[in-house]
């Protein structure tokens, strides 16, 4: 998938992407194409949350002679299913994806089944469900 070329007014401003784009992977684990356009007020479609990068570390500042600052990015990469299951659980709950990603890491699980409503179940298997605070819909422990 190829990006578009953002120029960047300043330094300054490149910089504060670049920074705000680091703060999303660090949170997140991940960083959208979606992401990178919101930050700098590009419209996008709905299949930009399905690319991204794992890493920006690499990724620098460069002066464009005469049109402004550039993001030097690699080519986003497809998101693996982890990826897309959180984006998925995210909308079937309503809470953000770096909040469906701190659950995950925490060993929580999101369970669907046909006879019980979908719910959050704690990774604490003895502790009663009224020690978390309910998100959405059933917070049963295990």
């Amino acid at each position: 998938m190829k990006i578009k070329n953002i120029i960047l007014a300043t330094q300054d401003e490149a910089n504060l992407v670049l920074d705000s784009l680091s703060k999303v992977v660090h949170n997140c684990g991940y960083a959208t194409v979606e992401d990178l356009y919101m930050l700098v007020d590009i419209s996008s479609d709905h299949t930009l949350h399905k690319y991204g990068w794992k890493d920006v570390a690499s990724v620098s500042v460069t002066l464009v002679e005469g049109q402004g600052y550039s993001l030097n990015l690699p080519e986003p990469e497809l998101l693996d299913e982890l990826t897309n299951m959180t984006e998925a659980v995210a909308r079937e709950t309503g809470l953000s994806i770096s909040t469906c990603d701190e659950l995950f890491k925490k060993g929580w699980q999101f369970v669907q089944s046909a006879s019980r409503p979908a719910r959050w179940e704690s990774p604490a298997y003895n502790l009663p469900a009224s020690a978390f605070t309910p998100i959405k819909g059933d917070l049963g422990g295990q």
